[in-house]
């Protein structure tokens, strides 16, 4: 996990975007320190005014507080990595290894640069949600609108293949989802730039 939250407004703009950022936060591999920050995460929810997103992230919290350390390991493996309909690389389900991957993740990786968002990290690819969601709890929601829009059916796609199978991880897309439309993304039809 790359850190925790240090601000947390109450509502508008900066309220969907810090939620944004306990969503990317939540779909990363849950390494040591992660049931600390999970706690953390879920005190600062409750704190908030009830919600359809905020209800999800809760339901999520609730749905592997039970789970040993190991268990949410061993379920983020299976779910992410060796799930080929729930892969967090959003383009690759579409474009696979061909060679258009490329310029997608490389548009991705400069509409972040105009954000001022910089990968921390040159083994993350651009198009991992929880970086694209980490973008969107801080740039301008026009920026967001332009650079996530295209990926939004994607992301739902995930979701239900998520739900199909009865994972928790279905609570943060939902949510994820919900806010990012919140903040005016709706799917691109295919063909559409």
């Amino acid at each position: 996990m790359r850190g925790i939250l240090w601000g947390w407004t109450l509502m508008g703009v900066g309220y969907i975007q810090d939620l944004l950022l306990v969503c990317s936060r939540l779909l990363e591999y849950p390494t040591q320190g992660f049931r600390q920050e999970l706690e953390e995460y879920h005190q600062a929810i409750e704190g908030y005014e009830p919600s359809d997103e905020t209800k999800d992230l809760l339901e999520f919290f609730k749905a592997v507080e039970a789970k040993t350390d190991e268990e949410l390991c061993a379920a983020y493996v299976q779910t992410f990595d060796f799930g080929k309909k729930t892969n967090l690389y959003i383009t690759y389900a579409e474009l696979g290894e061909e060679r258009e991957r490329g310029p997608a993740l490389l548009e991705l990786k400069q509409n972040y640069a105009k954000a001022g968002y910089f990968l921390l990290d040159d083994n993350e690819l651009s198009d991992y949600l929880p970086v694209m969601l980490e973008f969107c709890s801080m740039a301008n929601p026009e920026l967001i609108k332009q650079t996530v829009a295209k990926y939004l059916s994607a992301i739902i796609v995930v979701r239900d293949e998520l739900l199909k199978v009865e994972s928790p991880y279905t609570h943060i897309l939902s949510a994820a989802i919900v806010l990012l439309q919140e903040l005016g993304v709706g799917a691109m039809e295919k063909g559409v730039n």
